[in-house]
């Protein structure tokens, strides 16, 4: 589930890196990040909830990053940008991991769905 979790925190990091359509996919990156990650591991609406929250503590690592660099380059930011930053850092955490836990859940019932039409009655 780790793995999962891990595989949907990065489409929803990669998401965010095209420019110029990053502002379409970066918001729905850990939706659709939790969706792969929950079709993978045909999820139950319990283990969505867990993928959404691993996704969010995985989220933790590029808020730490952007933290870092923003007091290293501490002349180039004024003081309220950068204590914007911890706020938006939190926003980013959460959302993940809410929208992961959604997208998990949608995923692990798509999978679970057509798995049971696989098999022969």
């Amino acid at each position: 589930m780790i793995k999962s979790a891990f595989i949907g925190f990065l489409i929803a990091i990669v998401m965010l890196l095209p420019p110029i359509i990053h502002f379409i996919t970066g918001p729905i990156g850990p939706l659709i990040g939790g969706f792969v990650a929950g079709t993978k591991i045909k999820a139950m609406p319990s283990q969505a909830i867990l993928i959404g929250l691993f996704m969010g503590i995985f989220m933790i690592t590029p808020t730490i990053v952007v933290a870092l660099l923003s007091s290293v380059f501490e002349g180039l930011l004024p003081t309220a940008v950068r204590q914007g930053l911890v706020f938006v850092a939190i926003i980013a955490i959460v959302y993940t991991a809410v929208f992961g836990s959604v997208g998990a859940a949608i995923g692990g019932h798509f999978a679970l769905k057509s798995g049971k039409r696989e098999e022969p009655s």
